[in-house]
């Protein structure tokens, strides 16, 4: 439980600053490795994202931890991209959860975590995800999370949609990737798949047609995007195996 000191609640413009530096402590960017760029940068789309009237509506939440008046810890949630870079309005992105170390071990980071769940269930999304370090491995799975083996990411295929896939990103230290099913019923299949390029729907693609071959994934239940790209992966994983 946290402390009774311990508020949780939506962030606000003003919390800008606090973001910024907990976000780059935490989250910092690697020579040589493309980053995507820091959330609160740019004071504009901070006050859109930090407003709840205008955020909210759009799926994106960001709750803080405040002790004594101090943000110790946050996290933030936006809907997930497809391969288009269109939004994922079924899923949710968990995109940052951190607790300064010496208020850690509290249930600061599962209060963080809950209220983002709160509102992706109210939004009826299907699947939460992350990507983690893999010493949060535990924490994760005691908030009910699934966390797929190191070097696999995972694939799940809407009720309603095409194939959807993500994996950790081991260059910035998040190597695995955790997940929790918000809303059962809208998840038709999930499937572990091994990751061997940089391109997830690729990877689970041929990780699907292995499936459907081996007579453990049924191609009818699929639409005609998703069994094209089932036949694609087919293709694909010819090429990588070894003659």
């Amino acid at each position: 439980m946290t402390t009774p000191h311990t508020l949780v609640r939506f962030a606000t413009p003003a919390d800008r600053g606090a973001l910024g530096r907990i976000e780059r402590e935490y989250f910092p960017a690697k020579p040589g490795v493309r980053h995507a760029g820091y959330l609160y940068d740019n004071a504009k789309i901070a006050a859109l994202t930090l407003t709840e009237r205008l955020a909210a509506p759009m799926g994106v939440y960001t709750f803080v931890a405040e002790v004594g008046g101090t943000v110790v810890g946050f996290a933030a949630g936006t809907p997930s991209r497809l391969t288009s870079g269109e939004l994922d309005t079924q899923t949710m992105n968990l995109q940052y959860l951190a607790v300064e170390p010496q208020h850690r071990g509290q249930g600061i980071g599962a209060s963080l975590v809950k209220r983002i769940l709160t509102r992706s269930l109210k939004a009826q999304q299907n699947l939460i995800h992350a990507h983690i370090p893999i010493n949060q491995v535990r924490f994760y799975e005691g908030l009910g999370w699934k966390v797929e083996p190191e070097g696999h990411g995972l694939a799940w295929l809407p009720a309603e949609g095409h194939l959807r896939a993500d994996a950790g990103d081991p260059a910035f230290g998040f190597p695995l990737m955790a997940s929790k099913v918000l809303r059962p019923r809208g998840i038709l299949r999930m499937f572990s798949y091994p990751v061997v390029s940089e391109r997830p729907t690729l990877d689970a693609s041929m990780e699907a047609a292995r499936l459907v071959d081996d007579g453990e994934l049924d191609p009818s239940e699929f639409d005609e995007f998703t069994r094209d790209f089932i036949k694609m992966g087919r293709t694909e994983a010819r090429g990588h195996r070894k003659p």
